[in-house]
């Protein structure tokens, strides 16, 4: 048996009926949830019941005692009859509004060619929520300069409105609403960075929307209006692109803050190349009926194919111009290596992005964050993928004073480098040791200290002369509550590290003090020990200088001594 597909697709042509007789269903299906509460109010209530006893007690129907259960039968008519009035009155009253209120929506300029309306800017959408090939939800962002901006001239606007949403009621247990939105807000921010915020409206009557809106992000702007009979608010509602990079993106660890922003030298436009996160969603199915629909749809909303965003390009496409520096963070290298499922694809479009950013004006940089351990990290670091480079690790602290204790090497100056990198390294490298030093027994856990320990390695850096400088690797602390970089003798956490203990060195007692005997000796005994003689072999002789050095030598029979013939080559 085929497994039924969920995706979310683009519009086509062909949905344009079945999507026009959605977005008049999404205009009124807040009615029958204003009836619902209208009737179930507690004053609807008391009058319901104060018509029906008055019913019941004009036509005497009360229940008789004696005809037991089917007595009480009689009850049905008058308490159903005083139901009707009451239904009737407030369908009435809540419909005039949701009339027109369907009349607006369906007078609105989306209305006429949905193809056309949502292609005039990037940002704007209308996708599809389809299962087992059959439409089960829709979401409309509309982002063209009609819909907020006055300058006609651009064809995208700084504010996006959310039009339509709707999902199927079968499928609203399981939480795809909430999918159709992150995907939508993922689609609408990334498209273009002109967008800085998206606006929309909810109200109670849509629980559903107005539930997966908060948990989007969206805070309350104020009331737009009062709808149905008891006034219900529909709130205006917004979301900030920075407040959605918050809550669906990971930071981008950099304890060097970049240059201010106002800064006449480096006027950065920031670029977002962010990729889908891996964090399972937290949606959990309660409907039996589609069971695996919602992780379905999670592989096709948490996961975007690789191809389809062409990634292989790797085209910066921001609206700064080519003179101005720009910095451009991605949030997860791993994240995008997942999803190729291909180690040279991913090198190729990091190496591509760095080529694009290289040909921008300094200090224009990538900031790419990698958790480790990582296949690709190697590939990363090295030079053949840029000659230059700035490496951030972050550490423990527990790790530094493990190595001041156990091995007795403290950080530089206080041991030699050699010495404390040739421990630190291999160390640092190896995750279990440094897991088992948090987590294990006596480790203060993952939420123990706001600091951490940076280990910096720098290697193309240019010194004052312009020559390139050899790679440099120093440590740096980091303060997580003051997000800002300090030095190492300043972290709490390394505070017993750097405090010097001067140690006082007490004379030792004599030796003599501790036995129980006399060592001393008497003048008498000094006397009798001077008159010992010593065992010297000259004592007593008297030496006298001796006589300057000469050789004696006896000739003998043999020696023939001739002056005439000193070497005896004559016969004489």
């Amino acid at each position: 048996m085929v497994e039924p597909e969920a995706r979310i697709r683009p519009f086509k042509a062909k949905d344009e009926k079945e999507v026009r007789f959605l977005i008049g269903k999404t205009a009124m299906e807040g009615l029958a949830s204003a009836n619902i509460k209208t009737i179930l109010n507690p004053v609807s209530v008391s009058v319901w019941i104060l018509l029906a006893s008055l019913f019941i007690q004009y036509m005497q129907w009360w229940p008789n005692a004696n005809s037991g259960v089917m007595g009480y039968l009689s009850l049905i008519l008058p308490f159903g009859s005083a139901a009707v009035p009451i239904i009737l009155f407030s369908d009435w009253n809540n419909r005039q509004y949701f009339d027109q209120f369907s009349d607006r929506v369906l007078r609105e300029p989306d209305m006429l060619e949905f193809g056309n309306y949502y292609s005039k800017s990037p940002a704007s959408g209308l996708w599809i929520l389809e299962f087992d090939n059959r439409i089960v939800g829709l979401i409309a962002v509309d982002a063209s300069v009609n819909s907020a901006a006055k300058n006609k001239k651009r064809k995208t606007s700084d504010t996006a409105v959310i039009r339509h949403v709707y999902v199927d009621e079968p499928y609203r247990a399981i939480g795809i609403q909430k999918d159709l939105i992150d995907f939508a807000l993922q689609k609408v921010f990334t498209a273009d960075t002109v967008v800085q915020s998206i606006k929309t409206t909810s109200s109670p009557l849509r629980a559903y929307v107005e539930k997966a809106l908060t948990e989007a992000g969206f805070r309350f702007e104020g009331v737009a209006e009062k709808a149905g009979l008891l006034k219900w608010k529909v709130s205006k509602r917004v979301l900030t692109r920075d407040g959605w990079m918050k809550l669906f993106h990971r930071p981008v660890f950099s304890p060097y803050s970049p240059p201010s922003p106002r800064s006449e030298q480096c006027k950065k436009i920031p670029v977002l190349f962010s990729t889908p996160s891996a964090k399972p969603s937290t949606h959990k199915p309660r409907n039996t009926r589609f069971p695996g629909l919602h992780s379905r749809l999670q592989q096709v909303m948490g996961r975007y194919p690789f191809k389809n965003l062409e990634y292989r390009t790797a085209r910066l496409r921001v609206s700064a111009p080519a003179s101005l520096p720009i910095e451009v963070a991605m949030d997860s290298v791993d994240t995008l290596f997942e999803d190729s499922g291909s180690t040279l694809e991913t090198i190729q479009f990091l190496k591509a992005l760095v080529t694009a950013i290289s040909s921008r004006p300094k200090p224009s940089r990538l900031i790419l964050h990698i958790c480790s351990p990582s296949k690709i990290l190697p590939l990363i670091v090295s030079t053949s993928f840029s000659p230059s480079i700035t490496h951030l690790i972050a550490h423990p602290p527990v790790l530094i004073t493990h190595l001041a204790e156990e091995y007795m090497t403290p950080p530089p100056p206080l041991s030699p480098d050699v010495k404390f990198w040739g421990l630190f390294i291999p160390i640092s490298e190896r995750n279990r040791d440094t897991e088992s030093l948090i987590f294990g027994p006596g480790g203060d856990g993952s939420g123990g200290h706001s600091e951490m320990v940076v280990e910096a390695i720098v290697r193309g850096g240019q010194d004052v002369s312009g020559r390139r400088k050899a790679a440099e690797r120093f440590l740096e602390g980091w303060d997580l509550d003051q997000s800002r970089p300090v030095p190492l003798s300043q972290l709490r956490t390394l505070a017993s590290i750097w405090k010097r203990k001067v140690v006082t060195e007490e004379a030792a007692p004599h030796s003599a003090q501790d036995i129980l005997f006399n060592l001393h000796l008497t003048p008498s005994q000094q006397e009798s020990r001077a008159q010992v003689p010593l065992p010297y072999a000259h004592q007593g002789h008297i030496f006298t200088q001796p006589a300057a050095g000469a050789i004696l030598y006896d000739p003998d029979s043999a020696d023939d001594i001739d002056d005439d013939d000193p070497d005896e080559d004559l016969d004489i």
